[in-house]
């Protein structure tokens, strides 16, 4: 499903009744309330075999066991966490206030998106990933395709929407705080996976919250970073989706 603020779905750039800074502040279990009314209300399920997810996918998936945990017989976290670290908060920090001055200095968010596109890419995978797969010749063409496609495709209030909602990320926030109470709140079979050296979406929460679920996470290796479900762990990530639904 397309999540809110993604340009696609309901967001501030395509909001005819709420464009802009005018549109609602909205956080991940609001993108999982949104679901469970499309699949309860308008298209009549009344229970879903599994919810799969991956990055910001991922931490919905940790947020609908804990929301709706008697909806879903089988939940996968693919790369996302069920709160945020500081070091998450440092990268989505860094991009928000990137947009933030630019709309208030040059009047217009958009003019930081490939700032943003640099921030984003720096976190996407390794330092030795990336001088693996970018020659420094090559580098200049790589930076401007990277810079390119996020301006294309995002709007900086939509961009900046979805960030602010990523920051508010805390499953266990209806729980006191505590990931052990919801952990124990949980009702089905989690398979969880992360990525070891991932420099976006930290991997410890979820390390902790599959301890506490009692389960074996799959640790997804090698220099990947959050790319890890793409190249480095591929294979092993499919090879245990694939075990763990056929479950």
């Amino acid at each position: 499903m397309d999540a809110f603020g993604n340009g696609v779905s309901s967001s501030p750039s395509n909001s005819k009744a709420q464009p802009g800074p005018t549109f609602p502040r909205f956080t991940i279990q609001d993108m999982v309330n949104a679901e469970y009314q499309l699949v309860t209300r308008v298209l009549g399920i009344p229970r879903l075999h599994a919810v799969i997810g991956l990055s910001m996918g991922g931490m919905q998936a940790f947020q609908w066991i804990v929301s709706y945990p008697e909806m879903v017989q089988k939940a996968i976290s693919i790369i996302g966490s069920p709160r945020v670290t500081s070091y998450d908060l440092l990268l989505w920090q860094t991009e928000l206030r990137a947009i933030e001055l630019a709309a208030a200095y040059a009047g217009d968010g958009h003019k930081a998106l490939p700032v943003v596109a640099g921030i984003h890419t720096l976190a996407l995978a390794t330092p030795s990933y990336r001088v693996r797969h970018t020659p420094v010749h090559e580098f200049k063409a790589f930076l401007t395709t990277a810079e390119d496609r996020v301006a294309r495709r995002f709007r900086a209030e939509d961009w900046a929407s979805q960030i602010r909602a990523l920051m508010s990320l805390d499953i266990s926030k209806p729980f006191g705080g505590s990931l052990a109470q919801a952990a124990a709140a949980v009702k089905v079979r989690v398979l969880v996976v992360v990525a070891e050296e991932d420099h976006m979406v930290y991997p410890s929460p979820s390390l902790e919250f599959a301890k506490l679920l009692r389960t074996e996470p799959v640790v997804l290796m090698g220099d990947c970073g959050h790319l890890g479900f793409l190249e480095c762990g591929r294979a092993r990530l499919v090879a245990a989706v694939t075990g763990f639904m056929s479950r």
